[in-house]
């Protein structure tokens, strides 16, 4: 259960990306309109810098172990990502990046309502991530706009794509299993229907920005639920942790170009997750190669603390004596 120490934890980082997200809309006023690519890999160094932040608070605070399993990723490799969808799996998926050193380059295609968020919403939009409407006639262009500018800014890329559009719920899992029975379409009993359009939109978009796919299996152990929530990942517990994270890597190229192939592709992909999912709550372990384990220490993220903590203080000072 969280107690004050780890809501005050919580609290920090909040007051932490708060003044991140107004040095990043500053920067973007001063220096954007006269060096682009400056201030875009500024930007990115502010966004790893903070979430490096986050990784050393649930990895090092909370304590959570962090298990990688199937294929080899070299670091710094462009690449889509395709995980799962439970509930905040941005937490293992940013141990990942900060693993492939790739936190600064991480975007996710995200519901456009979420950039008109005062503060990080903002960023994300300053940041150019990808945000969709759902409405492919209109969403697709914007997607190809996009990652041209991806293209000829030559930006290093991990794009994450939540192909089930939404959390995981056990209401929604039963109206995807119910739509799937009427439509003919495979039964799953730990992952959802992914839904095609996006990932069609995607793919075709940045086969030029891209070299690979990662197909990304996620699980959580020792939590009472399948997907804990924010509190629960920056709460220390004498229980055993852990994020699983299965990764399967395919080269864009071996991906089918027409759409329909890619459909059934997809659909391949899930029911992959599935049988990895069905022998990881049987056996508790993922399937595949371990990988080696690594645990962060306090020193790993002590430059990005000393910075963030120096400029916290700075800021609320100079603030506080201009509202004095």
């Amino acid at each position: 259960m969280a107690g004050p120490v780890e809501i005050a934890v919580l609290l920090l980082l909040w007051y932490t990306v708060s003044w991140g997200c107004a040095l990043v809309v500053l920067l973007f006023i001063l220096l954007s309109p006269f060096k682009q690519r400056t201030f875009i890999d500024v930007g990115a160094w502010i966004q790893s810098s903070f979430l490096e932040l986050l990784v050393g608070t649930m990895e090092v605070f909370a304590n959570i172990e962090v298990e990688i399993s199937g294929d080899y990723i070299p670091p710094r490799e462009n690449a889509m990502v395709l995980p799962n969808h439970l509930n905040h799996d941005w937490a293992p998926l940013y141990c990942m990046a900060y693993r492939l050193r790739m936190l600064g380059w991480v975007k996710t295609v995200i519901k456009q309502v979420v950039q008109y968020v005062p503060g990080f919403g903002w960023v994300m939009w300053i940041l150019y991530w990808p945000f969709i409407k759902r409405d492919w006639a209109s969403d697709a262009p914007k997607l190809d706009a996009l990652f041209a500018t991806y293209s000829r800014l030559k930006i290093p890329l991990q794009l994450w794509l939540f192909s089930e559009g939404t959390r995981q719920t056990p209401q929604k899992l039963a109206e995807s299993q119910a739509y799937a029975k009427q439509q003919g379409y495979p039964h799953f009993d730990h992952v959802m229907l992914p839904r095609p359009k996006g990932f069609i939109a995607a793919v075709n978009s940045l086969r030029a920005n891209v070299t690979h796919v990662y197909d990304v299996t996620l699980a959580y152990e020792g939590w009472d639920s399948i997907g804990p929530g924010i509190l629960e990942m920056v709460t220390r517990s004498a229980r055993r942790r852990v994020f699983h994270i299965h990764v399967r890597r395919i080269p864009i190229g071996d991906l089918p170009i027409k759409e329909d192939e890619l459909k059934k592709w997809l659909m391949k992909c899930f029911e992959g997750k599935e049988a990895v999912l069905k022998e990881y709550y049987s056996r508790k372990c993922m399937p595949g190669t371990q990988h080696p384990k690594v645990k962060p220490t306090l020193f790993s993220f002590l430059f990005p603390l000393v910075f963030w903590v120096s400029f916290v203080l700075a800021a609320t000072v100079a603030t506080l004596r201009m509202v004095l």
